[in-house]
Formats: structure tokens, sequence, C-alpha cells
């Protein structure tokens, strides 16, 4: 369930988001804008909440302890990786600002 939950996610984030993509950047050539429906309207990078979902099932389906370490750290590279798209959202993609003041989490509603 926390791997489907996790890849519909990711999937429902790229439908709404047409600049969603591997690299964190802005969009200039394509006119980047907001977005701020679907999953946007709830936090700031629900496509990062999915691959954590995602990271998260897949130490469950191996089974192992194994995983349990390079999840955490993937885990902890994804939300420094959150963070730091964030901060240069914020200051380089008009709107952002007023954006991340009105949906205040980036990746757990009502925690962070």
């Amino acid at each position: 369930m926390v791997f489907v939950s996790g890849g519909a996610l990711v999937t429902w984030s790229m439908l709404v988001n047409r600049y969603f993509e591997g690299s964190a950047r802005i969009q200039k050539e394509k006119g980047q804008t907001v977005i701020s429906a679907g999953p946007y309207a709830l936090i700031r990078h629900p496509g990062y909440l999915g691959m954590l979902l995602f990271l998260t099932s897949m130490v469950l389906i191996l089974g192992s302890a194994y995983a349990v370490i390079p999840a955490f750290a993937l885990i902890a590279v994804m939300v420094v990786r959150t963070d730091l798209e964030d901060i240069m959202l914020r200051k380089k993609l008009r709107g952002y600002l007023r954006y991340s003041r009105r949906v205040r989490y980036r990746l757990i509603p009502h925690v962070w």
C-alpha cells in the first residue's frame, strides 16, 4: 500500500506540474509559474513525498535490515534537497514566496 501510494503521488504530481523534472532549476525557457493545484494545494513538494514513501516501501518489500541504511541515507538526501530547492524557488520563482506562505508545509502536512 505504501509503494502504490508513493507511486500514485509522484504520478499525480507529474501530471499536474508540467515543469516537473529531475533537476532543480527555474525553467525560464518554458515560462515556469507556480503550480498550486492538485497535491500542490496541500504540500509544496508532493513528488518528493511520493519518493520518500516509495523508498520506505522498498525497505518493507525487501524485508532486510541492510536495506534500512541506504534508504535512510536517500531519505536524508531528499529532505536536504527539498529544503535547498524550496530556498531556491522562494528566491528565484515569481509568486513562490506568496505560495509558500499560503501552503505552509513542504513534505508532510502539519509537520514540515
